[in-house]
This record gives C-alpha cells, structure tokens and sequence, in this order.
C-alpha cells in the first residue's frame, strides 16, 4: 500500500507515474546551496512509507544519477550543515548551524482550513463521504482522508510569502535566500545564514515566530491620538514607512488603503510635515485602518519548521510527489504574480489515458473543474492527470 494514495493502486500505473518522474530528472533545473556537500540529503521513493537519511553528495552530478537510479517520490536536503552528514545520530553529524526555513501552508492561514474540501474516500469499493467514517458503509474498508484547499488560498499563502519576504530584508536583515513555491499548496523561503548566525537555538527563532504574528504589538500604541493644551493641538502622528518595524509594517499597509492623498504620502515619508489638523480630522478612518492592518499583517508559518534545527528542506527543482508539481524557485516578482495553473508541471504536455478510482467532483484542479465517474475512462492532460493519480483518484491506463 502506498500511503499517500489510495490502495491496490495498479502496478501498471504506479510504473508509469514512476518513469514520469525518472524521466523528469534526467533534465531536471536542481537548485542547491553553494555548501550542499555539508547538507544531509533524504528521500522518500515510491512505494514506500519510510525516508532513506543520511544521504551525502559531492557533485551535482553524482546526486542527479541517484535521482534517475532512484527516483524519489520526495527530494530534501536538510536545514543544517554538518560536519559529517553521513552520521546516523544527530551528535556524531556535527551541526555547523542552520539556516532559517519558513514554511507558509494554505491550510494554515486563518479561515482557509474552513473553506478546504474534505473527502474519505474508500480504497476498495471507491465510495465518497465528506464526513468522518471509521469504516466504508459498502464494503467495511477504512476510508483514506483528502483534503482539497481552494486555489484562492494558495493565492492568500503567496501574498503572506510576499509579506514574509519584505520583513526578513527589511526588518532582518537578510538578502541571501530562496523563495520555492512547495509543489503542493504552498511556500518555501530558505534564508542561508552565515556560520555565526546559524547558530542560534530554539528560542532565539521563537522570538522571530512571535515577531511575525505580531506578539506584544499594543493597538494603542499605534493610533493616531491629540490633546488640546491652551490653544495647541498636540497629535501623536500614524506609524510611517521610515520607521522600522512594525510601525513600518502597517504604515505599508496604510499607505496603500488610504484614500486621503497628502496623509498618505506624509505616511510614505513624502513630505516630512504634515498640518496636524489633517491628522485630528481623519483620525477616525486612519485609526481604523491601522486596527485592521495589525490583523492583515501578521505572518502564519509553520511553527515546527521554524524551531527545528535538524530540519528538511524540500530541494527546488524537484518534484513533490503529492502532486507531481514542481518544487519551483520564484522571484519576488513571480511570487506576487502567482497562479496555480499547469505550467508548474513538467507533465503539461502530454495527454494521459486514466481510469477513475472514485466518483467524485466537482473538483478544482489546477484551474479547471475535473468531474470523476468512477470506471470510467477518459483523456486528461499530464499535469492533472498525474496530480489525480498521486491523490489515488485515477490510475494511469497509458500515455499518448
């Protein structure tokens, strides 16, 4: 039994899926760190449940022909550098230090684990619940949970990646990273640090989480309040970009949702002075605006994946095998322009004969509604299809 799709899973489209893959790497774009050789290198192959660790590499070269050997389902490289990553224990590897990794999921963002699509679907007879069920009501088989986040949720994870990049240049201080889109349902930022900073513990990148959601910011500390003292009026003026920190954060925000012209540029930095009577009249709507951006500018990353400091990183260039998409490396600007469509598959353009497994749909897939009948044969794109066939929603009949 493959644990990421459904069972009895035919040999035949298991072996297509695979020749998919290992012909995928043969011409893979892998992107490594420059110190990859002091990395440990994991997979998970196909058909098994169980990672092979412990894997080192001194060329590219020499990993590229284990990937075509191989073929992994998953491809990672650890967070870490070791002084000798081949070691089975954590002590006897030698940790250097280790980067920080940021993983934002979908699912984690609030209000996106609500909007997600749930099946349980039965490996033996195909039957759909979209509630818990300990046992298929036809045929007694233990239904296989798959959840579906809508595509406006990946576009709501890119955003906050977008977000989580300005703060690690601009409130961190760090340039030298990698921003991936995972292959899945979200995104990857490796920021590589130097020796002496990649030392930090735990706790020290405890304090970064809590920086990112905001922990300790006061609301009233922020708005925009005025005395009147004879006849002066003294006003605590709105947070601005020149600021730093958080202030400079919702002062961002700020800047792009005001609709009074000279507050927003005065906000900007633009000019310096601003007649506080300005300030005193609009402060209802700025002081509104600054509560809303405390929420919209928190940041919600894998708690888990930040603490850890023997952490894998999904390797760019590689193939998540929950979706046969590719673990793809993006800029700033192709992050902010993201869509989840087919062309993050290297499968696009071929056309695939399946078999559905279930009866299901509809479906967003990739952009497009996919109905399923189940027994029923149909043609379908490479990139929907080998996502449906890794979900164990259809099998792989042959490719055209």
């Amino acid at each position: 039994m493959w644990r990421l799709g459904l069972s009895k899973r035919s040999t035949k489209s298991s072996t297509v899926l695979r020749t998919l893959f290992r012909e995928y790497y043969t011409r893979a774009e892998l992107l490594l760190p420059p110190d990859f050789q002091l990395r440990e290198f994991a997979f998970q192959l196909f058909g098994s449940s169980t990672y092979v660790r412990h894997k080192s590499f001194i060329s590219e070269s020499e990993l590229r022909s284990y990937l075509v050997q191989h073929t992994p389902l998953h491809a990672y490289f650890s967070a870490a550098r070791y002084l000798d990553p081949t070691r089975t224990s954590m002590e006897e590897k030698g940790r250097i230090g280790t980067d920080l990794v940021f993983d934002i999921d979908a699912d984690h963002i609030p209000g996106c684990e609500e909007e997600a699509v749930t099946y349980y679907l039965c490996p033996e007879c195909g039957a759909a619940y979209t509630e818990p069920v300990d046992k298929c009501q036809h045929c007694g088989a233990k239904p296989i949970k798959q959840v579906f986040i809508p595509e406006k949720c990946i576009q709501r994870a890119a955003h906050q990646a977008l977000l989580l990049v300005d703060v690690i240049r601009e409130d961190l201080g760090h340039k030298n990273m990698t921003i991936t889109f995972s292959g899945h349902r979200g995104f990857h930022i490796h920021v590589m640090l130097p020796d002496d900073v990649a030392k930090m513990g735990s706790e020290a990148r405890r304090e970064i989480l809590q920086y990112l959601l905001g922990e300790g910011v006061l609301l009233e500390d922020l708005v925009v309040t005025h005395v009147k003292r004879r006849r002066r009026i003294y006003v605590r003026p709105p947070p601005r970009i020149v600021e730093g920190g958080w202030r400079r954060r919702i002062a961002k925000y700020l800047a792009s949702h005001l609709r009074v012209r000279d507050i927003a540029l005065f906000v900007e930095g633009r000019p310096h002075t601003i007649d506080p009577s300005r300030l005193v009249a609009h402060a209802e709507a700025i002081n509104k605006l600054i509560e809303e951006a405390v929420y919209a500018m928190r940041i919600y990353v894998d708690e888990k994946v930040l603490l850890d400091l023997s952490r894998l990183v999904r390797m760019p260039g590689s193939l998540n095998g929950k979706a046969g998409l590719l673990v793809k490396p993006l800029s700033p600007n192709e992050l902010q322009d993201f869509v989840l469509d087919e062309s993050l598959s290297p499968f696009a353009g071929l056309t695939l004969r399946v078999r559905a497994r279930i009866s299901i749909g509809p479906l967003e897939v990739l952009g497009e509604v996919v109905r399923l009948r189940r027994g029923e044969l149909m043609k379908i794109d490479g990139a929907r299809g080998v996502f449906l066939a890794l979900k164990g929603l259809v099998e792989v009949v042959e490719v055209d």
